[in-house]
This record gives structure tokens, sequence and C-alpha cells, in this order.
């Protein structure tokens, strides 16, 4: 048969050939022998649906009942060849989340929110504050987010520390997402491994469990430590989600919503939380499916650090577990806004202006003086599908003077707030 083929007629002419009926055959004969040659794995029906996988993982955390030795590692320089690395101890049981961490005594007291499920509280002088997951909920919301706002597709299976897993890529439909890559244990569903990377390609986050240990339950006792001597340990839960004005009323202060959030994302928690000293704190928690910013609102009293203590604190010692904050103060209300540190900075920065009035105001008004009122209301629709007023900016400038475009329409955002504050 392939001799054949070699001393096929080739006749026509232009972009095709053709063959003679037996000839075609030969043909046809040919694919059937290559796709019973080809690997079993490469059969379009044996590709798993990746966003089901991941969406099982997701739910499973609620149910899960393990323990595990995590290490965590977060880039914190610019090249990425620094990192800081994160060792944690889990027992976790689907409600109760027990994790030992060992910290400095110089720990800033601000109230932290990992996922959501987990509420860790730092106090100073001590070395650890035990924390207490909420009751968990069915993460419908997220995993619409998720949705939304990423592509997961299917990349292979894998041997992982004796477990077998689906490993998954993780891929952002807008420019704010990260990329991902997840290993996924096949019969307990469970994230193993975990690797993050920025728009350029580079790894800003790598996390790994070992020593794994499924259990049909776990003692009590795992979740009760005996804390080291000098560390204070305690329990707590927050209260259940509420609207954003029940949640202020139950604290009894009177807070701020942001005017803007990022694209794709979205209010999934809001709640009033004790703090050490027993003021109320507003705990606002958005997500995007992936990645969590937690936004904390508390009426300014003498029980806090002065503001540049604060902000000192904050970005000495959460920077070394992976999380970044930024902080204000304004009409007796302090705003601490904290996310993942694989977030770009200016959604931050952006968060903090979007929750003061005057700021956003002068903002908008500032795009009608410059660029014109049509520009304005560009602006005012970009600004709704979340584009921040740098990359607003950005784009006008773009037409007037192409050369450090970025830098331009930071300094005239930055020369906008500081004439709004004279």
């Amino acid at each position: 048969m392939f001799r054949a083929m070699r001393r096929l007629p080739a006749t026509g002419s232009g972009s095709g050939v053709t063959f003679s009926r037996r000839h075609k055959f030969s043909l046809l004969l040919l694919s059937l022998l290559l796709s019973r040659m080809a690997p079993a794995a490469a059969s379009p029906g044996s590709i798993p649906d990746a966003f089901s996988l991941l969406a099982q993982a997701m739910r499973a955390k609620l149910h899960q009942t393990y323990t595990a030795h995590q290490e965590t590692l977060f880039a914190s320089g610019t090249s990425g060849a620094q990192w800081t690395r994160v060792v944690v101890d889990i027992a976790r049981d689907g409600r109760r989340s027990c994790m030992t961490y060992r910290f400095p005594p110089s720990v800033a007291d601000l109230i932290v929110a990992d996922t959501g499920k987990v509420v860790r509280q730092f106090q100073p002088s001590c070395h650890l504050f035990l924390c207490r997951s909420s009751s968990p909920d069915g993460g419908e919301t997220e995993l619409s987010l998720l949705r939304r706002n990423y592509r997961c597709r299917w990349k292979d299976r894998v041997l992982l520390g004796g477990f077998l897993c689906d490993r998954i890529s993780v891929v952002p439909r807008f420019a704010a997402g990260p990329w991902r890559v997840c290993w996924i244990d096949r019969v307990h569903k469970t994230v193993l491994r975990t690797e993050e990377y920025d728009a350029a390609g580079c790894r800003q986050y790598l996390s790994t469990l070992s020593r794994m240990r499924f259990a049909s339950s776990l003692p009590r006792a795992l979740f009760s430590p005996q804390p080291p001597p000098g560390t204070t340990v305690q329990t707590m839960s927050a209260a259940g989600n509420m609207s954003y004005a029940r949640a202020w009323a139950a604290s009894g202060q009177v807070g701020r919503f942001p005017c803007w959030l990022p694209r794709g994302w979205a209010l999934l928690h809001c709640t009033p939380v004790t703090r050490p000293g027993g003021g109320q704190a507003l705990r606002l928690r958005f997500g995007d499916g992936l990645k969590n910013l937690s936004v904390f609102e508390e009426a300014v009293s003498s029980t806090l650090p002065p503001l540049p203590i604060q902000e000192k604190m904050l970005h000495e010692q959460l920077g070394r577990y992976g999380q970044q904050a930024w902080v204000m103060e304004g009409g007796g209300i302090r705003v601490t806004v904290v996310g993942d540190a694989t977030l770009p900075p200016e959604m931050g920065q952006e968060l903090l202006r979007s929750l003061q009035p005057d700021t956003e105001r002068s903002l908008a008004r500032a795009l009608a003086r410059d660029f014109g009122l049509s520009a304005a209301q560009q602006g005012a629709a970009q600004r709704r599908k979340g584009w921040g007023y740098e990359q607003i900016a950005a784009r006008l400038l773009l037409r007037r003077s192409p050369d450090q475009v970025q830098e331009k329409a930071r300094n005239w955002v930055i020369s906008t707030v500081m004439e709004q504050k004279k």
C-alpha cells in the first residue's frame, strides 16, 4: 500500500490535488492505522473538564479532613530572585483550621482575613493569635466569579508526593488576574501544589502541601494546642454575612463603601468583627474567584496606634507572610486594605482612593479640565468597567505624547490628588 502511494499521480492544478478512488481508500486505511497507534491520552474524549476539577477542589475544602505540612514561597524582590518563606503545619476538618504561625513580638494590632473562611487576629507582644474559621458556605459565588474571570485548561496527569494529580492551568481573562498552575489530587480533590505567575511569566508564588494524612476524623485537641511560653492563643468567629448597611448598624458607626472595584471583582462578605481592645471594625471581603482583597473600616480612637507606626509595622510584618497592605485615615475613619502579595500595588491604592468620595470627584473633574468633557464621559464609562485613573490618563496622554506615558499618567493622578488636598 505504501509503495503504491509513492507512485500516486497528481492531477489538476491550483490549490488542490486529486487522487483516484483506489488511492483515497488507501489513505483512509492509513489514517485509521495511525489513529490506532496514537496514545489514548491524546483523544479529546479523555481530557477532563478542568473547571470541574478545580470546582470540586474548592468545594472539597469545606469537607476535607487532613493534617499536612505546608510551605509557601513569595517573591519579595523585583527581580524575583529573593523569596519569603512561610512554613505552616495545618490541621483541617473542613469547618475548623488550626495553623501554627510564629510571629515576632512587634506584630501589628490588625485583623487580617486569609480566605474569608479563616480569621487571624494579630496582637502586640503576642507570638501567636490562634484563629477559628467561620461557618463554611457553599462557595458558589466564588465559583461563578472564577468561571467569569478565568479560563481553566487541563494539562496532564503527574505523580506528586505519591499522589496522582491532574495538572491544570488557570488563565485570566482580564489583565488584573494572575496565571496559576494547580496540581489536584485525583482521589481526595485536594490542591497539593500551586504556582502563580505574573503577566511577564515570572513566578511570584509557590505553595506545596507535604506529609499529607487524610483521616475520617481529627482529634479536637489538634484545634486547642498548648501555646508555647509568652504566646497568647484565642479562638474567634466573626458574625455572619450581612448587608453593608446592617453591618455598620451592628458596629454602631458610619463607614464608607468603595465606589470603584477592579474589573471582575465583587463583594463576597461583609461582617462586623471585634478588635482586641473591644472596639468594632467592619470587614469587607472582595474577590474575583481566585484572589481576595479585605477592607477594614473602623473609627479612629486612642487605642489605635498612630498611622505612621501602623503603616511601618504592616509593611514590615505582613510582607513576610505573603500579604501587603495600604492604610489611610479621614473623617474619623481608618481604612486598611489587605491583599495577596501577588496583586498589583496599584489595585490597593485605587481602592483606597475610591473610598474617598472627594478624591474620586476631583479626579473626574480633572479629566474634563485637562482632556475635555467628552474624555471625562469616556473615563466614567471606563471606570465602571474597572479601569484605574492611571490607565485612563495613559490612554488619553498617548494621543499627545507617546513617550513615558505610564510615568506621566501616574504624575497626573498624583498632582490631581495633591491639588484636591490643598
